[in-house]
């Protein structure tokens, strides 16, 4: 028998549930697209999928800006980080890494940083920072990555 606390949980998911399956048979995510149209320029998107079922927890900022990403046993290269949170960054990788790969980033001026890749797209990728930025560290990144971007 299933029990009072089960059926309020598929209660409660179910809406969400069907939103998704919506969203993804009408093609209005938008979130997934093939590695040759990767090359192109990122635009705005909206919402998409991954917001509706992932929300997040604190605002991103966006931002154009250079750091250093360094896969386990290579060499580092600079890459675009084209927002950041407190939590972690998205950025535009030359490669595709794998889902839970761990990848180590370097913001000029700071320490490097362990960080996951928790989300791929084309060559956007997301990743989550082991540790996240203090909020005064965060509010100097920030202002750092803002000033080179404009």
């Amino acid at each position: 028998m299933v029990s009072a606390a089960r059926i309020r949980v598929i209660v409660f998911r179910l809406p969400i549930l069907v939103l998704a399956i919506v969203v993804l048979a009408t093609g209005i995510a938008g979130s997934f697209h093939t590695p040759a149209l990767a090359q192109e320029q990122p635009q705005n998107r909206g919402w998409s999928l991954r917001d509706l079922l992932f929300p997040r927890r604190s605002e991103r900022i966006a931002t154009s800006a250079d750091v250093s990403l360094r896969r386990l046993g290579q060499s580092s290269r600079r890459v675009r980080v084209t927002d950041l949170s407190p939590e972690g960054c998205k950025v535009r990788l030359p490669h595709q890494p794998r889902l839970g790969e761990h990848l180590l980033i370097k913001f000029d001026g700071l320490e490097v940083l362990e960080s996951e890749v928790c989300w791929v797209d084309g060559f956007d990728v997301g990743l989550r920072f082991e540790r996240p930025f203090h909020p005064a560290v965060f509010a100097l990144v920030a202002e750092r990555l803002k000033a080179t971007k404009e």
